[in-house]
């Protein structure tokens, strides 16, 4: 699950990635490639996270699936993906 709102992803957005979240922001910018709207952008992110959780699992489980989510830091509601 993500989150709108996600520091990682609005540090990339505001070109502040580098040091020690340069790891994490690297991976962000292959989820959200040129998307610059931060909820889109955290959307875009979990997406992709979703993904490569489902595909290192289903290696090991293949019946596995995995549902993406992302919580709204203002509303507090889960939207599932």
């Amino acid at each position: 699950m993500g989150h709108t709102d996600c520091g990682a992803v609005n540090a990339f957005i505001g070109g502040k990635s580098g040091g020690r979240i340069k790891m994490i922001t690297d991976k962000i910018r292959l989820a959200i490639g040129d998307e610059r709207d931060g909820c889109r952008a955290c959307r875009l992110n979990a997406k992709a996270c979703q993904r490569e959780v489902e595909q290192e699992l289903t290696e090991l489980y293949p019946a596995v699936k995995v549902i993406g989510a992302l919580y709204n830091t203002d509303s507090g509601e889960v939207e599932f993906l």
